[in-house]
């Protein structure tokens, strides 16, 4: 019998079946053979991959049901799982075919369902019956994080808009923008009864709104699955999962936070009881790490940080503890344009704040499956073989595009298919890593090629949406100290994963040459002149078998920020000795070049020429007889900050940090900015500045460039790089043993 017949005689033997034989009734299954899952994990991915397990293999056995969508099955006290649906129909045990809609504006039905049965292939799921709630001003209202605990059922629900169908240029959109999350409505007699949630669309649990597209963080809540009744929590609270998104995105999309899309994961939690389960302040948010690394958890919403984020691939997720395994796995699906061809990723992870590694990466799963989770009363005993349960296909021909079913049995409703978890032989486990979604201060850096970054003495250029990292390419031993290849650049989206574009400045091979091979070639910092179109480098040069004598700047030349850079000319700027250096873009569009000068003596700060090549003649002399190198600087609110280090060779010492309400001073030098023990500090934590570099997007976020040097193997100097804190308008920077971008989130 085909597939296709056996699902016809299904539904014509339900229409005629007693309320007792529905009950009986077995489930769509399909037999197939097994194969692994291709895992393809694309650029820029911000995990590495998990050490354990590298793919996903289906078993070839499929069961599910022709149903409406959105099962989240819970595992209740009563062995039963209980779960949500809407948006089609689903029987009734006394044989009524009864039909939900979520998406209207005055009345949003969702369904209450249950699935019974120790085995996914011969299951019996039913509708327990309907609730109806509105969902203005927004379009739609959805099910979402449903929890039974201790004979209780908790049921969400969210909002979405503006439209199931919502026209952007030639294409139909479904459901672009995710709205807030509403609240909980409960049942004491599992399903027969509701208490109506006491929130509503215009006044929901957590105060946010959705309205035209304005990013939610929690929007679409996931309990995690901890087990039968949650035995596995813990600590006893439930924990939910939410996608969703921040204004400080550079990547918007019309679509960007819908139902299925969004670049951030958040996560909160919350004793489960009826007296907390509606009321915000009991609820506790994640705020991101401490300075040891540990979890920080907030009781302010507005505090909340993102606990994963990877820019527009982070849609609907949840997360099953898996308790043979102790690990957490979460399935994350990044859905396009919410009605195209869709992408699942599973993450494994020791505790549930991480950190986060990659299992798999499943490109056009269903090939539009989407609500994927995996009900933990069906992982096996060794936790490697368990059920995927998702929904597929809602839109097999929108905009053109076909979708078919892939894996085998992938269709709309309820579908359940038996996976194992694996190592695909034919892939080295370090051919699919990536980097973490965070910055580990002093840990060897690698690039998307897994080599590691070669750029000392940094600095950074954003230009087209991308930073670019220009430093100096060291070589083995204290040969490194020279320059025997050139300035090496990278690029990256996000400031974690970095793709190596290449030497941008080669030295020459030209004895002649002031930047033949041997050189000194120090500290190559770029901007970006309007004016010309132009990347201009600026650098430390000595030229080679001179030691430190000729004390000169070096200027190249670029018409992509890649380069390859052209060498103009060396001078000495000013007429002055110029060595440690950076460059400095101001908010007037005017570049400037900060040296030490005067055998280190003072520092200068030089205005340069409209096209950067020159200095303009307009330069001023500060820190007189203070003997500062290693210049960074930086402007917050309306102020300059000079950060430099003392002149102890390669050997770190302690920084300090000058202010000025204008740049060309004058300058008022404070104390050292790094906070911590004063093993620590007296030494910028191992380190000597760089450069300081403003995180785009967001306002006042600013990160402390600084290298570790290693004279005798120039080659292994490590990047330190911390976010810089304001406190009582001053930079504070302390140890973070790793840390990632939701430190700026809010003012400390």
């Amino acid at each position: 019998m085909s597939l296709r017949s056996a699902r016809f005689l299904f539904s014509c033997t339900l229409l005629v079946c007693s309320p007792i034989l529905c009950a009986q009734l077995k489930p769509d299954t399909l037999h197939f053979k097994p194969f692994t899952w291709k895992s393809e994990i694309p650029a820029g991915c911000p995990f590495e991959q998990s050490n354990l397990f590298n793919a996903i293999e289906f078993l070839g056995l499929k069961s599910g049901f022709h149903y409406g969508d959105t099962w989240y099955p819970s595992w209740a006290s009563d062995d039963k799982m209980y779960s949500p649906w809407t948006d089609g129909n689903t029987w009734r045990l006394d044989g009524t075919w009864e039909g939900a809609s979520s998406g209207d504006i005055d009345n949003a039905v969702t369904g209450n369902g249950v699935m019974e049965g120790d085995d996914p292939m011969n299951l019996v799921a039913y509708s327990l019956g309907l609730e109806k709630g509105p969902a203005k001003p927004y379009h739609g209202r959805y099910p979402c994080g449903s929890l039974v605990y201790n004979g209780v059922w908790y049921y969400g629900t969210y909002c979405l808009d503006p439209s199931g169908g919502a026209r952007y240029g030639d294409k139909v959109i479904n459901w672009p923008w995710l709205g807030p999350f509403v609240g909980f409505r409960y049942s004491m007699d599992f399903g027969k009864s509701w208490i109506p949630c006491p929130h509503t669309p215009e006044k929901p649990i957590f105060g946010e709104t959705g309205i035209n597209g304005y990013p939610i963080r929690i929007g679409s809540p996931h309990f995690v699955d901890f087990g039968k009744n949650m035995q596995h929590s813990p600590d006893g609270k439930a924990y939910l999962v939410a996608h969703g998104a921040d204004t400080a995105d550079t990547q918007w999309r019309f679509w960007n936070s819908s139902w299925i899309t969004g670049d951030q994961i958040y996560l909160i939690r919350v004793t489960p009881t009826i007296e907390n389960i509606n009321d915000p302040s009991k609820y506790e948010y994640f705020g991101g790490y401490d300075l040891q690394g540990n979890p920080l958890w907030v009781n302010d919403f507005r505090k909340i940080r993102p606990l994963l984020e990877w820019n527009n691939k982070m849609g609907c997720v949840t997360v099953t503890y898996n308790a043979p395994l102790k690990k957490y796995l979460m399935c994350v699906t990044d859905g396009g344009n919410t009605c195209a061809k869709m992408d699942t990723y599973i993450l494994e992870s020791d505790q549930i704040t991480g950190p986060w590694k990659i299992v798999t990466y499943m490109k056009e799963l269903g090939e539009q499956a989407y609500f994927v989770n995996i009900p933990s009363k069906y992982i096996s005993e060794d936790g490697k073989t368990f059920w995927l349960l998702y929904s597929g296909n809602f839109a097999p021909n929108w905009n053109g595009m076909k979708i078919i079913e892939n894996p085998p049995g992938s269709h709309y409703g309820l579908v359940m298919q038996k996976v194992r978890l694996t190592i695909d032989d034919g892939r080295r486990m370090t051919d699919v890593g990536r980097r973490s979604s965070v910055v580990r201060p002093g840990e060897i850096w690698t690039d998307n090629n897994g080599v590691p970054i070669n750029a000392h003495g940094g600095g950074l250029l954003f230009d087209a949406g991308k930073y670019y990292w220009f430093g100096e390419h060291k070589v083995e031993g204290k040969k490194g100290n020279q320059a025997w290849v050139g300035v090496h650049c990278y690029s990256s989206e996000d400031l974690y994963n970095w793709k190596d574009e290449g030497i941008a400045l080669k030295v020459s091979d030209d004895p002649a040459s002031e930047i033949t091979a041997g050189c000194v070639l120090e500290r190559p910092k770029v901007l970006y002149n309007k004016k010309t179109g132009k990347y201009v480098m600026w650098f430390h040069l000595e030229l080679k078998g001179q030691g430190y004598k000729a004390a000169r700047s070096g200027v190249a030349v670029a018409d992509r920020p890649t380069g390859p850079f052209t060498f103009i000319e060396s001078m000495r700027p000013n007429g002055e000795m110029a060595r440690d250096m950076t460059l400095f873009l101001d908010s007037d569009g005017k570049g400037y070049h900060l040296y030490s000068s005067e055998d280190n003596a003072t520092m200068i700060i030089s205005e340069l020429s409209n096209d950067f090549l020159k200095p303009s003649g307009k330069f001023v002399k500060i820190l007189k007889d203070r003997y500062r190198e290693a210049p960074s600087i930086c402007k917050y609110k309306g102020k300059y900050f000079l950060i430099t280090s003392d002149c102890t060779g390669w050997a770190p010492n302690a920084a300090t940090v000058a202010v000025a309400e204008k740049i060309m001073g004058p300058w008022t030098e404070y104390g050292n900015p790094c906070n911590g023990p004063e093993s620590e500090i007296k030494t910028t934590f191992n380190s000597q500045s760089t450069y300081i570099q403003p995180v785009v997007g967001r306002p006042g976020a600013f990160i402390f460039m600084a290298d570790r040097w290693n004279p005798a193997n120039a080659i292994d100097g490590r990047y330190i790089w911390l976010p810089i804190f304001w406190e009582d308008g001053m930079p504070a920077i302390r140890w973070m043993d790793q840390w990632d971008l939701g430190v700026f989130r809010f003012d400390r």
